[in-house]
């Protein structure tokens, strides 16, 4: 019987233009969903009505957070675009690991690109961590399931 997945161990990874990187590992990834638009069509007949056909999809945005740290490539990249005025996508991949740290789960999101930056603030009566939330959109995004895969590297090794 399979048992549902956690969702604490993972990975995200950064096709930095030049080279993928593995920035600094983030707290959490939201924002993985998408949705069927649908358009009312009106059908004949005596009875007359409606019906609801697929007219294509959304997406929602990507969100990640981490602790801020210094010396980032995906934050120098994001730099570089809000500088230039142009939007340089990448891809990003998000794999959900097993307890070997194998891949359970990826979502390739193609050609993302950075909309939002923030940090959670300061505040000099508590003593936490800065948080840097990062809002990507996307053209799309592909989940594969990467079990088969593993199992056969794990039975190799």
């Amino acid at each position: 019987m399979d048992l549902p997945l956690s969702g604490y161990h993972f990975r995200v990874d950064f096709g930095i233009p030049g080279f993928f990187t593995k920035d600094i590992g983030f707290k959490s990834v939201s924002g993985i969903n998408f949705a069927m638009k649908l358009k009312e069509v009106k059908v004949g007949g005596i009875d007359g009505g409606n019906v609801d056909v697929p007219n294509g999809s959304t997406f929602g945005d990507l969100v990640l957070e981490r602790g801020m740290i210094t010396g980032s490539f995906l934050i120098n990249w994001l730099e570089m675009q809000i500088l230039s005025q142009k939007k340089i996508p990448i891809p990003v991949i998000v794999t959900l690991l097993d307890e070997r740290n194998l891949p359970i789960y990826c979502w390739f999101f193609i050609n993302a690109y950075p909309i939002k930056w923030e940090t959670s603030g300061f505040d000099a009566q508590q003593s936490g961590l800065i948080v840097e939330k990062i809002t990507f959109k996307y053209l799309f995004y592909k989940q594969t399931n990467m079990t088969m895969l593993s199992n056969a590297f794990a039975a190799l090794t």
